[in-house]
């Protein structure tokens, strides 16, 4: 499934290093069928103001979730020439869009999809449980017997 819920954020010493990652970004986008990033957007500082323009509309059109806390991040972070490329991402694609960007020059502000040892502690508890369930079941398959059986052999 497609939600792009989670936001990779990395910062670029100017507009024209944000544009390289961007159009990487872009062409892997385009050149591999399993990835579908969503919106891909630059934000920089016009004065006072966060300056915010979309570049890539994904595979949903829909605006961009950055979350309020990675907003003050990158407000406090934005001076000068440096420009934000923002990507919404899928979890299976928010550690390779992280790469690509760090690996283009961007130094890496926000990922959401990382998440905190306890949220990986839980993760790992339902799965561990869900399997647990999943093999008491099989296994009570395995010792039903049918009706129809009949445990006296002939003779």
């Amino acid at each position: 499934m497609n939600k792009n819920e989670n936001v990779v954020i990395a910062v670029f010493v100017d507009d024209h290093a944000a544009d390289r990652a961007v159009v990487n970004l872009r062409d892997w986008d385009k050149r591999v069928d399993e990835v579908k990033l969503g919106a891909i957007g630059k934000v920089s500082r016009n004065g006072d103001r966060l300056q915010t323009k979309v570049v890539h509309t994904g595979f949903f059109n829909r605006a961009l979730p950055i979350p309020d806390q990675a907003l003050t991040t990158l407000g406090n972070e934005l001076s000068g020439d440096y420009v934000a490329v923002v990507v919404a991402v899928d979890d299976y694609e928010a550690q390779m869009v992280t790469d690509s960007l760090v690996r283009d020059g961007g130094r890496l502000l926000v990922n959401t999809s990382v998440k905190t040892p306890e949220e990986i502690a839980a993760e790992q508890k339902a799965v561990g449980e869900a399997l647990f369930e999943d093999a008491v079941e099989k296994t009570s398959e395995k010792n039903t017997r049918p009706s129809t059986y009949n445990i006296n052999k002939p003779m």
